[in-house]
């Protein structure tokens, strides 16, 4: 065959991998299955100041240090065969953070995410999905995915069980009390611990049962909020022993997180199907805080059935910057005034995919 002839075949044929190559990475991109399906999205404790934020999205963890605009992938030390489930920060030591990962158990970072190391001993089951730390990293709590809650009170190094045979759906510590811990279970029971971890007592059951999904506990007047699967958001003004509904026009139902706000808004809360909803002081009903936020029906298929809406994080101060992140199925959520309105930002780019 002539030389120049090959040539042209060959550059032809160069030609048509790229095209090919380009279109189906454009494809995959825009049409891949599931959608930027965000799992878990945290604040840093300074975030007034270094602007960082992490996220669980399709397998990846990321960070972002400028507020979402650009981020980067974070693996040395996570060797995870296992989906990413959850993660959690200390609030007054960012540095620090805690991920769980299906059938891995659970990684550490003391340097800002730059690297990783597990932390199981003492666990006895690895399938943990919820998992929560103080402010300071040291006490952690870790739930299975079936049953059971574990615990720390020295940063990982060890877990001993805490509860046996129940499955624990919602964490929360009471950043104004340290010593006193609170869990929720699938029967919408809420067990309460006073002595940082050592013992639990059983203190209420929600409603008629519904699955506890959220705890948060107000730091001015210890206020004990609830947010259920199916009966909504209830409170409790003393001390857990007994709770009210936080009813009013369109209140939201199906709760996947609370967050406490430091200014006139309460209470800002995320509900499974619909978005944010805000509860303003003395205010008795619900504002729907859903402008921006977008959808995928692709959540409800049977072979995925997630939550359009999950985690709710909010900035340490939210009464001057207004900034809250939401999780969603479509993408993740990012509102600087409040919630009033939300900007869907670039959670996972086609560089990354």
């Amino acid at each position: 065959m002539n030389r120049s002839i090959s040539i042209a075949i060959s550059i032809f044929l160069s030609l048509l991998v790229s095209i090919a190559g380009f279109w189906f990475n454009q494809t995959h991109v825009l049409a891949h299955r599931p959608h930027d399906d965000v799992y878990a999205v945290k604040l840093s404790g300074d975030y007034q100041q270094d602007q960082s934020v992490f996220m669980i999205v399709r397998g990846n963890l990321l960070k972002s240090t400028d507020g979402g605009i650009t981020w980067q992938r974070l693996t040395a030390g996570i060797d995870n065969r296992g989906q990413l489930l959850n993660l959690t920060i200390a609030r007054q030591n960012s540095q620090i953070l805690y991920i769980s990962a299906w059938g891995d158990g659970i990684y550490k970072t003391i340097d800002g995410g730059e690297s990783w190391f597990k932390v199981n001993r003492g666990l006895d089951n690895l399938q943990l999905d919820l998992l929560l730390t103080d402010s300071q990293g040291k006490r952690v709590l870790a739930a299975g995915e079936e049953q059971g809650l574990y615990y720390s009170d020295n940063g990982g190094e060890n877990f001993r069980e805490a509860i046996a045979e129940r499955k624990i759906t919602a964490l929360a510590f009471n950043s104004a009390r340290s010593e006193e811990l609170l869990v929720g279970d699938r029967q919408g029971e809420l067990y309460v611990s006073l002595d940082g971890g050592q013992t639990w007592q059983q203190r209420a059951k929600i409603g008629k049962g519904s699955v506890i999904k959220a705890i948060a506990v107000s730091p001015q007047n210890q206020t004990i909020y609830v947010g259920t699967e199916e009966e909504g958001v209830w409170q409790s003004q003393d001390d857990g022993q007994t709770f009210t509904p936080i009813d009013g026009e369109d209140a939201p139902v199906s709760i996947k997180d609370i967050v406490i706000g430091n200014d006139n808004r309460t209470l800002l809360v995320s509900e499974r199907n619909q978005g944010v909803f805000a509860l303003e002081n003395e205010a008795k009903d619900w504002t729907k805080l859903s402008q921006g936020l977008t959808k995928d029906g692709q959540a409800d298929e049977p072979n995925f059935q997630r939550p359009h809406f999950g985690d709710l994080a909010i900035s340490p101060n939210f009464n001057q910057d207004k900034t809250l992140f939401l999780a969603g199925f479509n993408g993740l959520f990012k509102s600087t005034n409040g919630g009033d309105e939300w900007t869907e930002l670039d959670a996972l780019s086609a560089r990354i995919v």
